[in-house]
């Protein structure tokens, strides 16, 4: 092959490597789960959140946890109502503990973590 011919072959596959680069940067591999281990002791120990979709509160106490909010206990009151009125929940977001612990409002996590017991990453 000459220098002519290998170019063109060279400058797709640069291409190539620069859009799988740039796909990647918007799809990362590695959600961010630093608070995976902290989530799912809160819901081996049965700590539930009562929340909304529409409920602020709600969605900055989800953003504490960030890809990690997936292992939490959620019960969403406008999608199980009859959930949130067994539990007797009046306001969200709410966490409930299996020992009868109940806290009402965005929690910090260190709150969470002195109340459950379970270790928050450093």
């Amino acid at each position: 092959m000459s220098k002519k011919q290998i170019w063109p072959i060279v400058m797709i596959l640069v291409v190539i490597v620069g859009a799988v680069m740039l796909i990647e940067s918007f799809f990362p591999e590695n959600p961010d789960l630093k608070y995976s281990d902290f989530a799912k002791c809160l819901a081996v120990k049965g700590w539930t959140m009562y929340g909304t979709s529409t409920c602020p509160h709600c969605a900055e106490q989800k953003a504490m946890f960030k890809d990690a909010f997936r292992y939490i206990n959620y019960v969403g009151c406008d999608v199980h109502p009859e959930k949130c009125v067994e539990e007797n929940i009046s306001a969200v977001p709410t966490w409930t503990g299996l020992g009868g612990e109940r806290i009402t409002g965005t929690v910090p996590l260190e709150e969470l973590s002195r109340l459950s017991g379970c270790e928050l990453p450093k």
